[in-house]
């Protein structure tokens, strides 16, 4: 997001921000890090995803996509690979929201039915400098009808890293994964949204680590 200047100096004042806050290619984020050793991650991936086995109990998302920036400057040679199998028994909880949080907000208790996760997933990052992050973990789905007839799904995913390469080798941390996709259309039974899912559709995705390398580890 361009950030808008009313005078030079509000302008220089703006480029030395970016400059401090925003570096090595655009996906670090230091001012979000806490200590002396912890990295932030953050960019934006456009995948292509598929809904496989839909004739079997358990299907599976299939999900392919390269970085970019969060200003959607396009990481040459990068990509990912992830994928979330499904009860499809449960796929009728996706229209389900959970129920308003009682205050105090800073206290329990909590209700979090239907926040379950509809299953636990994988996915793998690789970067343009050969090294690569992989984590695993529960994945929460929801999906809103909206008006004219279509719908917008969100996946939402907590990712705890199992390993990495390069500068990434040994590395521990976690990872936050959002992601949406839109339909035009949305039909109103079953069989018909696993053909929709099925066929391939795009989705925008949110992603944010925070890590430390295994140099500054115990």
């Amino acid at each position: 997001m361009a950030i808008k200047s009313n005078t030079i100096i509000e302008a220089l004042d703006n480029i030395r921000y970016s400059l401090d806050h925003v570096i090595r290619g655009g996906i670090e984020y230091p001012n979000l890090a806490i200590g002396a050793v912890e990295h932030v991650l953050s960019f934006k991936i456009n995948e292509h995803h598929h809904l496989r086995d839909i004739d079997k109990p358990r299907p599976f998302f299939s999900n392919r996509g390269n970085f970019s920036d969060l200003q959607d400057n396009e990481l040459k040679g990068s990509s990912c690979q992830t994928s979330l199998q499904v009860d499809a028994s449960k796929v009728g909880s996706l229209v389900t929201w959970p129920a308003p949080q009682p205050a105090p907000f800073d206290e329990p208790p909590s209700i979090p039915a239907n926040t379950e996760p509809l299953g636990f997933s994988k996915q793998a990052y690789f970067f343009s400098d050969g090294s690569s992050l992989v984590t695993t973990g529960p994945s929460v789905p929801k999906l809103l009808l909206l008006k004219g007839g279509g719908a917008q799904l969100w996946v939402a995913s907590a990712g705890v890293i199992t390993q990495g390469t390069g500068i990434y080798e040994g590395v521990r941390g976690m990872s936050s994964y959002v992601g949406s996709a839109n339909f035009a259309a949305w039909p109103a039974n079953p069989p018909d949204q696993f053909k929709l899912l099925a066929s391939g559709f795009p989705a925008v995705i949110a992603v944010y680590f925070k890590l430390v390398l295994k140099a500054d580890q115990a």
